[in-house]
């Protein structure tokens, strides 16, 4: 895939996403979970789309964003209620790990969502600003890096939300 056409794909997808997260107190529970899901299932397919160029700088978040990311996880709690809050085990599990009884934390879906938010608006800047390079190095290297992590348990964990209510029905 040409890099213009991987760019453009996350820049829509991106785009949803931050425009679902920016409205999320104005929506039912129920649509925010499904729009949530959708969207943070085409992130991860645009994003394994995205060409890997270590030639090329990212683009790197203000102090800014971590005020609306704050503000952003605020507003999800409100929403999601003690339903975003979920157990989560470390990513290291594997046949080559020495302890394979890992610590159990606790997850929060809130956090989860801002954290992508915060971490698609550098690229998604760079791309408004016609920087395709900078868009595409910037959300492919936070993806393998940071968010694409965040992105498996807030999956995981809207699933698990969505299948609790639709087996209650």
């Amino acid at each position: 895939m040409e890099l213009a056409s991987a760019v453009r794909d996350f820049e829509e997808a991106a785009s949803d996403y931050v425009a679902l997260l920016d409205r999320a107190r104005d929506l039912p529970r129920d649509e925010f979970l499904r729009g949530s899901l959708e969207l943070l299932c085409r992130l991860v397919v645009t994003a394994l789309r995205l060409p890997p160029d270590d030639s090329v700088p990212i683009a790197l978040t203000d102090d800014e964003g971590d005020d609306v990311e704050r503000l952003l996880e605020t507003g999800v709690e409100d929403l999601l209620g003690p339903a975003g809050a979920y157990w989560a085990l470390p990513p290291t599990i594997g046949p080559d790990d020495s302890d394979l009884n890992p610590p159990i934390a606790v997850g929060s879906l809130a956090e989860d969502l801002a954290e992508i938010y915060g971490a698609v608006m550098p690229g998604l800047l760079a791309a408004r600003r016609g920087d395709a390079a900078v868009a595409a190095a910037t959300w492919h290297f936070g993806f393998w890096s940071h968010w694409g992590e965040h992105a498996l348990e807030a999956t995981r964990a809207i699933l698990a939300i969505l299948y609790a209510v639709h087996r209650k029905r």
